[in-house]
């Protein structure tokens, strides 16, 4: 199926699905199998992901916290200003998403009937993980790979998730697993603060004074 025909339309498990190969593809290491393109270790990695790529907002707040946190970004500050007024004011395209739940390790929406899909066009298969304490494997196919660069150039839109990812690679590409869903409860408040089984409210309000703090300007 050509996910083209519907994605950007309205939230459909096409869109749903588009984005999380766009997040295996441009987030996940080489893959040992030459069947494979890559490969992405863990469903709480995953999650996390997909939580800051569906919403902006709460990236921007991240990139501020590394901004002030991480020595090593401090010559990156007009960079990080840029992507924070970016990910913030700018208009969005139509697939500008919503934002997820919280349970048991944080932000977590059920993925398995857009994993199911994916995997029945042989674009991604997901195995266990042996060792490490278990967990799964995602695989983006040689197929998959070739569709996530067939969607890039008839859907440009597409480009807003891909920028996502490379925020997230550039700034966080240090933070993978287990450890990325624990900063993001110590430096998001407003996780640990939501009810599970709740949607977690956006930090966008929280922004502009960070901004400010970090900054020493109004957003």
């Amino acid at each position: 199926m050509d996910l083209t025909n519907a994605i950007g339309k309205r939230r459909v498990k096409e869109q749903d699905a588009a984005r999380i190969l766009v997040i295996l593809f441009e987030l996940g290491a080489p893959a040992p199998d030459p069947d494979d393109h890559c490969m992405l270790e863990t469903e709480v990695y995953l999650q996390k992901v997909d939580y800051l790529v569906r919403c902006p907002a709460d990236l921007a707040y991240v990139l501020l916290d590394r901004f002030e946190s991480q020595p090593d970004y401090l010559s990156r500050r007009n960079e990080i200003a840029a992507l924070v007024r970016r990910l913030v004011i700018d208009r969005e395209p139509k697939l500008r998403t919503m934002g997820m739940q919280k349970f048991r390790f944080g932000p977590w929406e059920r993925l398995d009937d857009i994993l199911t899909f994916l995997a029945c066009y042989d674009f991604v298969r997901v195995r266990p993980r042996s060792g490490q304490g278990g967990g799964l494997v995602y695989y983006v196919t040689k197929k998959g790979a070739a569709l996530v660069q067939k969607l890039y150039k008839e859907w440009p839109e597409l480009g807003y998730y891909r920028d996502k990812c490379e925020i997230i690679r550039s700034f966080l590409g240090d933070v993978r697993g287990t450890a990325l869903k624990d900063y993001l409860y110590d430096v998001l408040e407003r996780i640990q603060g939501t009810k599970l089984g709740r949607v977690i409210p956006s930090h966008g309000d929280l922004v502009a004074p960070r901004f400010r703090t970090v900054m020493g300007e109004d957003l």
